[in-house]
């Protein structure tokens, strides 16, 4: 999220998953960007909120969450 704010140009207080999308939308990012974007968020939160349930792995969720945002900076330039 903190990327999203940063790039996005909107404060973290007043980011949400929907602000984001909108906003990536307002960007003509592809719909298959944006929603891989937040299935990457949704895994980093169950992964921070809940570290013990069985999921992926720490080193899937950075590789999925690496490969959106270079993909993201990609589409954003």
């Amino acid at each position: 999220m903190g990327y999203l704010s940063d790039k996005l140009q909107i404060q973290l207080s007043e980011l949400t998953k929907d602000s984001a999308s909108a906003t990536l939308v307002q960007k003509k990012i592809s719909d298959d960007l944006i929603i891989t974007c937040m299935k990457a968020i949704d895994r980093c939160e169950f992964a921070r909120y809940a570290p013990s349930a069985p999921g992926l792995s720490q080193e899937e969720i950075y590789t999925t969450a690496a490969d959106v945002i270079a993909k993201l900076e990609g589409a954003l330039k």
